[in-house]
């Protein structure tokens, strides 16, 4: 297996740009990437090879191509990511919403990173906890208080999972 990420034994470095100075999360270019997973890239042996594949399958469903990659697997047993950049976060949101992305016949799960900046902190986000008990709810989303869930704009870039659709959902 390949570990990407550090350089030199106990050296971490930036997935995205390769600084030493800092960690993916706290990159400049995380708006511009995204991880990409797909259990074609766990069979491949090369980094050359995988990142191969990822370009050719962007290419097919003519979508952007990315201008550096760094493949992830911490252990044997691990699953693997490929961490993409591209030019702009465009880029990135059109190879987010395309749809039959596939390696080998195999579907591929690309998913946005999410900038540091864009990120609510923990102590700024109220929760339905910390609101006085008479309070107008909030959003259990975004946390946000005015709306809730079915009003979120940040509903239309979100995944949600329940157990019963349309329990308590009056969409």
């Amino acid at each position: 297996h390949q570990s990407a990420g550090k350089k030199g034994p106990g050296r971490s470095c930036c997935y995205l740009c390769g600084s030493r100075e800092h960690v993916f999360d706290k990159c400049a270019d995380t708006g511009r990437s995204m991880r990409v997973k797909s259990p074609a890239l766990e069979k491949v042996a090369s980094n050359s090879d995988r990142l191969k594949l990822v370009g050719e399958a962007l290419s097919k469903a003519k979508l952007p191509k990315f201008n550096h990659a760094t493949w992830l697997k911490r252990a044997v047993d691990d699953e693997g990511v490929l961490f993409v950049r591209f030019d702009t976060e465009a880029d990135v949101a059109s190879v987010e919403i395309a749809k039959g992305l596939d390696i080998a016949g195999e579907r591929v799960v690309c998913t946005a990173l999410v900038p540091q900046s864009r990120k609510s902190q923990p102590r700024d986000r109220p929760t339905q906890r910390a609101l006085p008990a008479k309070s107008a709810k909030a959003c259990f989303l975004c946390g946000d208080e005015g709306h809730e869930l079915p009003a979120c704009p940040l509903r239309s870039r979100c995944l949600l999972i329940c157990r019963e659709w349309g329990v308590g959902d009056h969409e």
